[in-house]
């Protein structure tokens, strides 16, 4: 087996590759584009806007910048008010020298402690501007800031979240697969993961179509394996090839976002907070990230079984592309309309949608990613099942054949 692999890994198309890898260079990089140009203002989630930096400012710096002058602002602002406002005053008096040297921790941990010991804090729009709730969906606003800091607080209290999210590679990149935004509820998947999708299921395609374009599959019958392990090690061969391309791509990517001037790598531990139902769960960076990769693996694995079925059909790779397609954007061209909402999560093109699954949002409400992974599982297991019953049947049909001409 072993020597079956090495020999479908020979096998996989270069010029393929390069060009797969080039476009995903691409399609990451697009995206980013709004982040690593020129800074000029930032926009925080209680609405209020920083005016513009010089453009020589970085990132990193403009972000900094922005959250003193809004402590200083928002400091005057609670003083004017008097005693109502005495909690967030004090607050502000800590966290203000703070942020001007630079320390993190002492932000993150004043925040927190204030928050547990005076809950009106977070009711004044002092602590949104610092936390910047990139993955929190749902749940109350104030709750969602106290999670945020007490979740900073325990996995990476030298960092600052609303920092991070607009300088550190790690989360640029992990934006491209959970967003920032929640006005559209999650309901149509990112661009990465669909180019991803299509880019691997092109490459299947490819691969299982191309020894029964240059007649090698009657030479594939003659190998001391059963068909069944052929296939599984093409299967592998594509895998470790896509899996290769996608892993080199990002660490390209995450590493040119490290050394622009105001932009660092980040952290794994940074913490990713969700609501869902009716409590907080938090998932650090590095956690997320080995979900992705779980997911991607799970979607080769079925866009590998499908190729195999498909492929026992037509040797066409158009063909074989077209239908792969249909499996995997289904939803994308509304062809799951006839499915119950409440059914959808069961249809393998429904896990498109990543964020979705993560959130636990839309159809994904009721469904957890053990669930989610065994449907994707079940789905390649079919389409495999599927594909040695049709080969099987050809075979038969073959030898009925032969043996009728042999009569004759």
């Amino acid at each position: 087996m072993r020597a079956q692999l090495a020999l479908e890994l020979k096998k996989q198309p270069r010029w393929l590759s390069i060009m797969l890898f080039v476009l995903l260079l691409g399609v990451l990089a697009f995206p980013l584009r709004r982040e690593l140009a020129d800074f000029n203002y930032i926009q925080f989630s209680d609405g209020t806007s920083m005016p513009s930096v010089p453009r020589k400012v970085t990132t990193k710096d403009a972000v900094k910048r922005a959250l003193v002058v809004d402590a200083k602002t928002n400091l005057a602002t609670v003083q004017e008010a008097g005693a109502n406002e005495k909690a967030v005053a004090d607050l502000l008096t800590v966290v203000l020298p703070a942020l001007e040297r630079g320390d993190n921790a002492a932000v993150n941990a004043a925040i927190k402690q204030a928050g547990e010991t005076n809950p009106h804090v977070f009711a004044f729009p002092v602590s949104v501007w610092l936390a910047a709730a990139p993955f929190v969906t749902a749940g109350n606003e104030d709750n969602n800031i106290k999670a945020i800091f007490t979740a900073m607080d325990r996995y990476a209290p030298d960092r600052s979240a609303v920092v991070d999210e607009h300088s550190a590679a790690l989360n640029l990149v992990a934006y491209l697969f959970n967003g920032l935004s929640e006005q559209d509820r999650r309901q149509n998947p990112p661009l990465v993961p669909m180019v991803l999708l299509a880019l691997a299921l092109i490459f299947m395609a490819l691969s299982f179509t191309r020894d029964g374009q240059h007649h090698n599959d009657n030479f594939e019958r003659l190998v001391p394996l059963a068909q069944n392990r052929v296939m599984m090690m093409k299967m592998a061969a594509a895998l470790i090839t896509l899996n290769l391309i996608a892993i080199f791509a990002f660490v390209v990517v995450i590493g040119f976002i490290t050394i622009l001037p105001g932009h660092e790598l980040g952290t794994l531990r940074f913490p990713l907070v969700y609501y869902q139902q009716t409590q907080y769960l938090v998932v650090p960076l590095g956690l997320f990230f080995a979900r992705v990769l779980l997911f991607f693996n799970l979607w080769l694995v079925l866009l590998a079984a499908g190729a195999f079925c498909f492929s026992r059909l037509s040797n066409n790779p158009l063909v074989v592309i077209l239908l792969l397609g249909v499996l995997a954007f289904a939803r994308t061209l509304h062809l799951d309309a006839w499915v119950p909402v409440t059914r959808q999560w069961l249809l393998p093109t429904s896990y498109v949608n990543l964020p979705a699954l993560f959130n636990r949002m839309n159809v994904f409400a009721d469904t957890n990613l053990v669930q989610g992974a065994l449907v994707l599982t079940a789905w390649a297991g079919l389409f495999w099942i599927l594909a040695l019953v049709i080969d099987q049947v050809k075979r038969r049909v073959l030898a009925d054949r032969g043996r009728r001409t042999e009569t004759r």
